[in-house]
């Protein structure tokens, strides 16, 4: 994530990515389809303690 946010300081959105996802073994936990615009979805085995806080901290809401 560091040097994806490094990337970020010198790079138009677009040109980053447009798919995210992140897996612990072959669990999917986070998936952000056109990333930087749209709904990132968040796996249940997250728990809601945790994606609130992230939310809070990052001034977003979650449903």
């Amino acid at each position: 994530m560091n040097q994806l946010a490094q990337l970020a300081d010198h790079h138009a959105e677009p040109e980053l990515l447009n798919h995210l996802s992140l897996h612990k073994q072959t669990d999917a936990l986070v998936c952000w389809h056109d990333a930087f615009a749209n709904v990132l979805l968040v796996s249940r085995s997250i728990p809601e303690r945790v994606v609130s806080q992230l939310a809070s901290e990052l001034g977003l809401g979650y449903q």
